[in-house]
């Protein structure tokens, strides 16, 4: 039977197959292991000095050294040139702003300086300071005289009068009101004022009939006062009472911070003089303020609805609620209520003043300029307007120095002082112009009412800082003199340093020093000689060239001295100058001179 190929080909295929399938599955035979070796020496390579490649420090290696214009070669190759950084101007930096002070836009114009570094090492030491100042503080009223001390008492205690004054504490019931009625004993605690403590702890009051008491009064507190000018109005108010009651109100809701029942005491004031002139906004104006001052703005937002409502849109109205409408951050609301007030309230200065402070808060400097020049056009006369006045001009004057125009807010801060001497935002301005550099000093100002307002302290600590960065800046003219003098010195130096001085100190600046003093004293000589009589008739150029000689030849100090403020004396004024030089230049020329240091001039 003949066989295909196919046949023969799967038959071969199967036996493969099998080889492999009974090599894999049948017994393994053992690999022998290798005996291991002892491990390699460690052979220790050293590494290459990296200064023999590294490029060596100029000046350092004399043997690269080559002559300066003599070509490179490939084995003296030029050394690196070493590192210069390139020149730079320091920047200048911004002393800290004032209030008032310039806008941002205006920094740069107005701020800028160079600001040297300020050492400061004793910023943050306190507790000597303190204890200092708690030292001093202790034992001031113990030093004033008794008139003083009177007054410093009076300011904080109660006091009555009957030989001498006692102090310390009144409590009769309603006592504010004991002047109107004479018949009641004045009950009194008295205390010591150097303790601050009853005089006998635990003593009843002591009660004095009002008719032996010379005079008596209540400390001189914020508090008492605002008692004492409440009382002082009586149950009813009367009309003429009217504007004083309004003033007072006003000023009661300023001392909000000093007085806990200073609000209540403006709002009592404000509804009764509502109810003396019905149809006069500006006490319910007042309420609606003493709502903002203790945070009930409802109460206030509803007391100015009301009032527009029953004024029919009044100007004044209008602009407290766009005042209390930005405090909320409502502005677009706000100016459209501040202009239809401006638009119909154009002579009211309350109005106008509104306008322009919302315009600059908002930087619209140049609206707000116009509206606030409206204002002060259109200002209070009244001499009780004066404080009104001051806040009107600085006002304009802040507007001024926000939008850079110093010149004119200078004009404006002059006037509000003009106005108020003790206003303390005149004063802070003033120290602010002073800081930009708009003036040369602060001038003498009364010491304002409140002289802890937070626009004065900052605008005297600007000033402070512009001071500092301005002494630390040298002078020039004072630059100028130290050149001149180290130029006029150092030929006299190198001529000390060349010739030895008998009796003389060593010190070539000590030399360079007693020579300037007598090269000055002698170049007055020739004025003072000229008058004496024993100066010679008749000055001429050969006598004096005769007594410099004698001086250039004379080997003695004093003697070369005498010659000199002789020769000074003998020449004229335009002829000694010259010679003067002469005689200085042939010094200089010469070393062995024995007075060429004292001719160097």
């Amino acid at each position: 039977m003949q066989i295909r190929k196919e046949q023969f080909v799967l038959l071969n295929t199967l036996d493969v197959i099998g080889l492999l399938a009974w090599r894999s599955l049948g017994p393994q035979p053992s690999r022998s292991v290798r005996a291991t070796g002892e491990p390699p020496a460690f052979v220790e390579h050293s590494a290459p000095d990296p200064a023999r490649v590294a490029p060596a420090v100029r000046g350092t290696t004399p043997e690269l050294a080559r002559e300066l214009f003599a070509a490179p070669r490939d084995t003296r190759p030029l050394p690196p040139l070493e590192f210069q950084p390139p020149p730079s101007v320091a920047l200048p930096g911004l002393r800290p702003p004032t209030l008032p002070g310039p806008a941002p836009a205006r920094y740069g114009k107005l701020l800028r300086a160079a600001l040297p570094a300020l050492d400061a090492p004793d910023l943050f030491a306190t507790e000597a300071v303190g204890e200092a100042l708690g030292g001093a503080a202790a034992d001031a009223p113990a030093n004033l005289p008794l008139a003083q001390r009177i007054a410093s008492f009076k300011r904080v205690y109660d006091w009555v009068r009957t030989n001498d004054f006692k102090f310390g504490q009144i409590v009769n019931k309603d006592r504010f009101n004991l002047q109107r009625r004479p018949n009641e004993p004045i009950l009194f605690v008295e205390y010591v004022p150097e303790r601050g403590a009853p005089l006998i702890a635990g003593a009843a009051p002591v009660p004095y009939e009002q008719k032996t008491v010379n005079e008596f009064g209540f400390a001189d507190t914020v508090p008492n006062q605002i008692e004492i000018r409440r009382a002082a109005f009586g149950d009813t108010l009367a009309a003429a009472e009217y504007d004083s009651a309004l003033a007072f109100a006003d000023w009661c809701v300023e001392k909000r911070h000093e007085a806990p029942r200073a609000l209540g005491v403006a709002e009592e004031v404000y509804r009764r003089a509502a109810a003396v002139i019905t149809t006069d906004p500006m006490p319910r104006l007042g309420l609606a303020r003493c709502y903002e001052a203790g945070f009930e703005f409802e109460k206030a937002f509803q007391e100015y609805r009301a009032l527009l409502g029953a004024t029919n849109n009044n100007q004044r109205v209008l602009a407290r609620l766009a005042e209390l409408e930005a405090r909320f951050r409502l502005f677009d609301a706000a100016r459209a209520h501040l202009e239809e007030a401006a638009r119909g309230g154009r002579t009211d200065w309350q109005v106008q003043f509104a306008y322009g402070h919302f315009l600059a808060t908002r930087g619209e400097y140049t609206a707000a300029i116009e509206h606030l020049r409206l204002a002060n056009q259109f200002e209070p006369s009244a001499a009780e307007g004066k404080r009104d006045r001051a806040r009107l001009r600085v006002e304009l004057a802040s507007a001024l120095l926000a939008d850079g125009n110093t010149t004119e807010a200078l004009e404006w801060v002059d006037k509000a002082l003009q106005a108020d001497p003790a206003d303390a935002r005149a004063q802070a301005a003033q120290l602010a112009l002073v800081a930009l550099g708009a003036l040369p000093a602060p001038s003498t100002t009364t010491p304002p009412d409140d002289p802890g307002t937070f626009e004065l302290l900052l605008a005297r600590g600007s000033t402070s800082c512009a001071r500092a960065t301005r002494r630390a800046r040298p002078r020039p003219r004072t630059c100028s003199s130290r050149l001149h003098r180290s130029i006029r010195c150092a030929p006299r130096s190198r001529c000390a340093r060349s010739r030895g001085w008998p009796r003389r100190p060593t010190t070539p600046s000590r030399r360079c020093t007693t020579s300037s003093r007598r090269w000055r004293t002698t170049r007055s000589i020739p004025g003072r000689c000229t008058r004496r009589a024993a100066s010679p008739p008749r000055a001429t150029t050969s006598t004096a060239r005769r007594t410099h000689s004698r001086a250039r030849s004379s080997s003695n100090w004093t003697s070369a001295t005498r010659w000199w403020r002789w020769a000074s004396c003998s020449t004229a004024a335009a002829s000694t100058w010259r010679l003067n030089a002469t005689s200085s230049a042939r010094c200089c020329s010469n070393p062995s001179a024995p007075t060429c240091s004292h001719y160097a001039a």
